[in-house]
């Protein structure tokens, strides 16, 4: 039963790389051949909706939460960037780099110019794409073993495997992916998280240590134009609160406030 659901699920995931691939060409072109703004948006809207609906080719929680993390939220965000001009895509690249730009939680970067990423201590050099490999490959399988034994656990013992399981599951796959960038492309990825267990505080964890492409995405797609509309109106109701106020004086003045010119 678990041999045929996995050979469904890898079918599933050769018929979605399929499409993902000929979407992105798609919007590579059109993005290449369209200005940024409504015209680049309305072509770019059927791979947006192509991207929203692909984890329900999936049936197991892994890959439909993979694909809906990687595509279905992180890649509607690269691509309303990309119709707006701005963000990780870019029409000038190759197309095997736009594709996985696109549609995995990376950053790519030139070996040449490969720094570290601004307020991100760089890692030590032990902690290299194969030893992440080895180590969570080995920790996994253990943390999966424990589970056999949830029922004897506290919240707190179920929540620090459920953690675990989450962080080391997650290393390994950005490890995975690195490795295939980097032989694949040439290229580095930016890190994606910063040594989290030594986070200091809960807003050092998830601001600056955790997950750092998130935030990356968020802020020019969501955070900066919302803040942009807010300063905007902001601005606009306090050039207009000068003629409110004005015009307040003049109805004051003609109904002295309230009463009639001829009941005075």
């Amino acid at each position: 039963m678990a041999t045929a659901v996995m050979d469904s699920e890898f079918g599933s995931l050769v018929k979605v790389s399929a499409a993902v691939w000929a979407a992105m060409f798609y919007a590579r072109l059109a993005a290449a051949s369209l200005r940024p703004g409504a015209p680049r948006l309305a072509a770019l809207l059927p791979v947006v909706a192509l991207f929203c609906v692909v984890p329900f080719s999936f049936s197991t929680t892994t890959f439909r939460g993979c694909s809906a993390f990687f595509l279905s939220w992180l890649g509607v965000f690269k691509l309303l960037l990309l119709a707006a001009g701005r963000g990780p895509l870019n029409p000038t690249h190759p197309l095997h780099h736009f594709v996985f730009s696109a549609s995995l939680p990376v950053k790519l970067r030139h070996l040449a110019s490969a720094k570290p990423a601004k307020g991100v201590d760089p890692a030590p050099a032990n902690e290299s794409a194969a030893g992440k490999i080895l180590v969570s490959g080995a920790v996994i399988p253990l943390i999966i073993y424990t589970y056999q034994f949830k029922n004897a656990m506290s919240r707190y013992q179920l929540l620090i495997l459920y953690t675990g399981h989450i962080y080391f599951s997650l290393q390994l796959l950005l490890a995975v992916v690195h490795g295939l960038i980097h032989g694949v492309l040439g290229m580095e990825m930016e890190p994606q998280v910063d040594r989290p267990y030594l986070a200091s505080s809960l807003r050092d964890f998830w601001g600056r240590r955790w997950n750092l492409m998130v935030p990356a995405i968020l802020r020019p797609s969501v955070y900066r134009p919302v803040e942009g509309a807010s300063r905007r109106r902001g601005l606009a109701f306090l050039a207009a609160f000068p003629r409110l106020r004005a015009h307040a004086r003049g109805r004051c003045s003609s109904t002295s406030c309230g009463v009639p010119r001829a009941a005075r």
